[in-house]
């Protein structure tokens, strides 16, 4: 048995005792008893129990977020989706200005689904970033007008110093760098005062850094409160305050910066009202040009030559919604017939008969799941080299290389972007064009 044992200076240990006897005749001559130390042991059961746990909680919670992922992006499809056919029609200015709200709106709230989606990938540092040289001040001015529309209830003005950074560059990812410039602007609405005032303006710093410091006229931040700002989920006590949020976004925000090999801290030198913010990245100092690139007359001579060449289409869908906007988008773009099946039997039959010049395909099916019609595809004698294009809400690299296995190269993740699905059908119309003549 096992028996917890007090030291004489108030240590405590775990002893485990055994005890055996020698009979002779029937009577009992002596006991025998061990005494081994098992504290050692004992945690170390208790780690491997633990870590058991652990593991067991983390795959949970990997196929939770699995699911979740098909969950929210299938909606954000149809959202963004005919948001972006809408953008395409001859809006009067003002409806055109409200499709460009819903579409900025929709890809911020995407991208908030994508970090909570990938959460593990945030507590890990694993995330996947993309450096290039991009233009600082249109991206701070688009992510202003992301939250102008919130500061404009409370009469919340901008004020941006940018006089000689024009043309500055600096490197960083696109995508990140937004994200992290609208979170630290909407902190700056939801902070501020009515009547506030948020000023942007940048700077250069050592080392060919760029600073762009984010200042507000709000309510501040408590010294005795600052070491936790970046503490996940900690909102600084703010929870009764009635003012949104979940305590992710600096903590989010910081990690990005930190992977981009940029720095962001709070201002403690700053003497204003309310607080300043201050980001750090690295200037791009190379002197190439900007590549220009016109897609509506992509292809010269050639693509019009091709533009008579009828593209077949098959798309295997079981959702309406997304079927629709393909239908819708594929009408706006011409010279393309669609067939939709919402089962992938079904859509391998129409495959074989109709023989298209392209395949869109699901993976999420009723009967049978996108990665066994793309095997089956690649096997049958007939159809078997036909494009294959994976559009689907599952981001997971598990299922991307899943079908790269299978010879499948196009993969899109919904909410599609439809430019880009325009591109893939473009370039396949000039490859048709050619095998034609």
């Amino acid at each position: 048995m096992d028996v917890l044992l007090r030291e004489v200076h108030g240590g405590a240990k775990t002893v485990r005792i055994n005890a055996n006897g020698y009979w002779e005749d029937g009577e009992l001559l002596y006991i025998r008893c061990f005494v081994q130390d098992v504290s050692l042991l004992i945690l170390v059961d208790k780690a491997r129990e633990e870590k058991e746990r652990a593991e067991r909680a983390n795959l949970a919670k990997s196929e939770f977020l699995s699911r979740m992922s098909h969950e929210l992006r299938t909606p954000m499809n149809a959202i963004l989706g005919f948001g972006q056919l809408l953008e395409m029609q001859d809006l009067p200015p003002k409806q055109m200005d409200c499709v460009g709200q819903i579409l900025r709106g929709g890809r911020h709230l995407l991208n908030l689904i994508n970090d909570v989606l990938n959460i593990s990938k945030i507590e890990s540092k694993s995330m996947s970033i993309s450096v290039e040289a991009i233009r600082i001040l249109p991206v701070i001015e688009e992510s202003i007008e992301m939250v102008r529309a919130l500061a404009e209830q409370r009469n919340i003005t901008f004020k941006i110093e940018k006089s000689e950074f024009e043309n500055v560059k600096v490197i960083a990812d696109l995508q990140r760098f937004s994200q992290v410039m609208i979170n630290l602007l909407s902190n700056a609405v939801k902070y501020n005062r009515e009547g506030g005032q948020i000023t942007v303006d940048l700077s250069r710093t050592r080392e060919n850094r760029i600073n762009i410091r984010v200042t507000d006229t709000g309510i501040g931040i408590p010294v005795e409160v600052r070491d936790r700002l970046f503490i996940p989920f900690d909102r600084l006590g703010r929870d009764s305050t009635g003012i949104e949020g979940t305590g992710l976004g600096l903590s989010h925000s910081k990690s990005l910066v930190d992977a981009m090999d940029g720095v962001l801290y709070l201002c403690d030198q700053y003497q204003g009202d309310g607080s300043r913010f201050v980001l750090e990245i690295g200037e791009d100092l190379s002197k190439s040009s900007p590549i220009k690139k016109d897609l509506s007359s992509e292809g010269g001579t050639e693509s019009r030559q091709t533009s008579q060449n009828k593209l077949l289409a098959l798309l295997i869908e079981d959702n309406p919604e997304n079927a629709k906007l393909v239908e819708s988008f594929f009408s706006k773009l011409g010279n393309i017939s669609l067939i939709v099946a919402s089962q992938g039997s079904l859509g391998l039959e129409v495959a074989v008969l109709q023989q298209p010049d392209i395949l869109l395909l699901d993976v999420n099916l009723p009967d049978m799941d996108g990665l066994e019609v793309a095997r089956r595809v690649r096997s049958h004698e007939l159809i078997g080299d036909m494009p294959i294009v994976v559009l689907t809400a599952d981001d997971s690299q598990l299922t991307r290389k899943l079908f790269e296995q299978v010879g499948v190269q196009q993969y899109m993740t919904k909410p599609l972007e439809l430019k880009a699905l325009a591109a893939i059908v473009h370039k396949l119309k000039l490859s048709k064009g050619k095998k034609v003549a």
